[in-house]
């Protein structure tokens, strides 16, 4: 890719996160800019990202609010300290990606694969994570604040010292995980139909 500015990088993804184009990659390269690399920090906030090949992008401190990024495969992504609220990731694949410090407030994350993610102290209050998949994902000190967790799949996960504060967590599968001591005796957490085989306090 030939070197471009400062100032017609920052133009050239303004005008990637402004296109109505399916075709994310194809655009982005049109302009002479690696999805991979050249969009950490960036201004995607409301973009069009729906089923995009995002495999080991870096989307580190990116701006993805109200982003379309349904069934995108963003498996292996640094999205660290990344702006997520209130995007649409249904069935998004983020396979060991790396989350940790993003805020994912009111994000639609409904049947999303998230096993093996990082997600240490990230912001996930009142996400939509029912039938996600967070099996083996680490959630140490993670915000999951009213979060409706309805079926999804916490077996093996690293859950210790995240607020569930509110969380609705009916039916989900929890075998083997390390829960947060907020899981025993917390009046505000719906914990009924859980699918486990360990003592919740």
């Amino acid at each position: 890719m030939d070197e471009l500015s400062l100032d017609q990088l920052a133009e050239a993804i303004e005008q990637v996160a402004d296109s109505t184009s399916d075709n994310f990659i194809k655009m982005s390269r049109m302009l002479g800019l690696d999805p991979l690399t050249d969009f950490a920090g960036a201004d995607l906030s409301g973009a069009n990202l729906i089923r995009a090949n995002l495999r080991g992008a870096d989307l580190g401190e990116a701006d993805l609010r109200g982003a379309k990024l349904r069934g995108a495969d963003l498996r292996g992504a640094d999205l660290r300290g990344a702006l997520v609220s209130e995007a649409d990731l249904r069935g998004a694949d983020l396979r060991g990606a790396l989350v940790s410090g993003a805020l994912v407030m009111e994000a639609d994350l409904r049947g999303a694969d998230l096993r093996g993610a990082l997600v240490s102290e990230a912001d996930f209050s009142w996400p939509l994570l029912s039938g996600a998949d967070l099996s083996w994902t680490l959630l140490r000190g993670a915000l999951l604040k009213v979060a409706l967790l309805s079926g999804a799949d916490l077996r093996e996960a690293l859950l210790r010292g995240a607020l569930l504060s509110e969380a609705l967590l009916r039916g989900a599968l929890l075998s083997e995980a390390d829960l947060p001591e907020v899981i025993s005796g917390k009046e505000d957490t719906e914990l009924s139909g859980l699918d486990q085989d360990i003592p919740l306090g």
